[in-house]
């Protein structure tokens, strides 16, 4: 076997692979600007859709109790984890709706599309009481026709919150800041015994989780929510002299003893082996079907082989070819995802997405030997992919390779 026949054939290869503009697409251009016009596109896209407004509106706002949860048309950004969420959603409240010149158009419209739906929501909740009460009874014809019932309000609620304008609907109940006063007085004056404690309705809101604004809004306000009990749980205590922990009297927490190299070395150990895989099979698959049954459908197959260079050299030239090319496309890929990736961080800024820049890129000796280990994989896809393209007859053949290859591939990565 002569190496300078296997290099003539080698660099025989590269310049036709070079000259394929469809070769040089998939490989080297596609990576270049498929991977930063997604992401910044996606990251342009997602940042524009959360800086939107979302609507809430919220019944009952006069029976909230202190501290203060709502200022004008806005949740009090103190009780956002970012301050300027506060700014992403528009609360509408019904504290004006007497006053005709504080209320627009649309404004009036939201409060009364509210309030029909808390009708339903009410009536819901009437029919839910009565069917668990037939149930408990075993009466099975009541329970059936609330069932029906049920399913219809259901129905009818959904309607009316699609066809609204808002993306979440807070309910306060009647007389529930009353209600938390009168708890907190028998609890300061130790009056309060277990299992005497008064039972009244807890404010809910109603939300459609199957629409995206909606799940942000929700979310949002959940955390709004959940902040504000905490600090009425606080005053509670304070107001009966109580230490502010004796709700949690385990206080349960860990200690996270993982370092920042040890968290960016399990997030990229799991990440670049799997890229590194899916990226060294595509790179080798379309080099080695235009190498092999390429050849065959433009002719040249039998002309390369009446030359002096034996079956060997020929396989071992092709096979070179293919490694190379599967090596550049990895290479290109992990490094057009890894600037992309970068520049993504960056333009996030103080969002939730900065918390990715926690995690360090991998250093210069990781990287050295995820090149090293690409070697060997490289060389098992470009032989695995040169035998399959070897059956194609045409280019167009060959093409139906490479989904299987990639299904089976792809799965043993993530089982592993």
């Amino acid at each position: 076997m002569s190496w300078n026949r296997i290099k003539l054939i080698f660099l025989r290869e590269v310049r036709d692979q070079l000259r394929d503009r469809r070769t040089l697409f998939m490989i080297a251009v596609l990576p270049l600007l498929l991977y930063p016009a997604l992401g910044i596109g996606m990251l342009q896209m997602t940042m524009m859709f959360r800086e939107q407004k979302q609507t809430v509106v919220v019944l009952g706002a006069d029976q909230l109790p202190p501290p203060l949860l709502i200022a004008g048309d806005q949740f009090v950004n103190s009780w956002f984890v970012l301050p300027e969420d506060a700014e992403k959603l528009l609360v509408i409240t019904d504290l004006h709706a007497s006053d005709s010149e504080r209320q627009t158009d649309e404004t009036n419209l939201l409060l009364q599309q509210a309030r029909e739906i808390k009708k339903v929501s009410n009536e819901g909740i009437a029919l839910e009481l009565q069917y668990q009460q037939a149930l408990q009874n075993e009466n099975t014809a009541v329970s059936e026709v609330l069932r029906a019932d049920i399913v219809a309000v259901s129905e009818k609620l959904n309607q009316l919150f699609s066809e609204s304008t808002m993306q979440v609907l807070v309910l306060i109940p009647d007389d529930f800041g009353e209600n938390v006063k009168e708890v907190n007085q028998l609890l300061a004056t130790g009056q309060l015994k277990a299992g005497e404690a008064p039972k009244f309705d807890k404010p809910f809101a109603l939300q459609n989780s199957a629409y995206e604004k909606s799940d942000i809004a929700y979310k949002r306000v959940a955390s709004v929510m959940n902040a504000w009990e905490k600090e009425l749980l606080k005053l509670r205590f304070d107001q009966a002299d109580l230490p502010e922990s004796i709700h949690r009297p385990v206080n349960f927490t860990s200690i996270d003893l993982a370092s920042d190299e040890q968290i960016s070395a399990n997030l990229w150990s799991r990440l670049f082996p799997a890229l590194l895989v899916i990226m060294a099979v595509t790179g080798a698959f379309y080099p080695a079907v235009d190498l092999c049954a390429g050849e065959k459908e433009r002719g040249t197959m039998e002309t390369l082989l009446i030359c002096p260079a034996s079956r060997m050299e020929l396989v071992m030239g092709k096979f070179f070819t293919v490694m190379v090319f599967s090596i550049a496309t990895a290479v290109l890929n992990l490094m057009s995802m890894g600037f992309t990736g970068k520049y993504m961080v960056s333009m996030a800024g103080a969002g939730p997405m900065s918390r990715i820049g926690e995690v360090a890129f991998p250093s210069g000796m990781a990287l050295f030997w995820t090149l090293v280990l690409l070697i060997p994989l490289a060389a098992l896809f470009s032989a695995l992919c040169l035998a399959l393209a070897t059956f194609a007859r045409s280019s167009k053949e060959g093409q139906y390779y490479l989904t299987p290859l990639l299904m089976v591939t792809m799965g043993l990565t993530v089982f592993c």
